[in-house]
């Protein structure tokens, strides 16, 4: 895996690298250990794999802000209503 740029949004931090077959992947830094290594399995779901970059960008930050919303009292529903429909809920 390549290294491609590190995103930080909603006080998270997140390596984003390029793996062999084209995805790019969105990992926490919370699961990388001192060497570079990972701590815990991950799927591509949770490391929010695209081809494009923009996208696998653009999805770990709706994840983060859902996180954010469900963590201050939102359902999951409300949550996913708000930061990907756009909608007061």
């Amino acid at each position: 895996m390549k290294r491609v740029t590190t995103l930080k949004t909603n006080n998270r931090t997140f390596e984003i690298v390029k793996n062999e077959d084209g995805f790019y992947l969105a990992i926490e830094d919370k699961y990388i250990d001192k060497n570079g290594c990972l701590t815990k399995k991950l799927n591509g779901l949770n490391m929010k794999a695209d081809k494009d970059l923009n996208k696998c960008l653009q999805k770990t930050k709706d994840q983060c802000e859902i996180d954010e919303l469900i963590a201050n009292g939102k359902s999951v529903e409300e949550a996913i209503k708000i930061v990907i429909l756009g909608q007061i809920a």
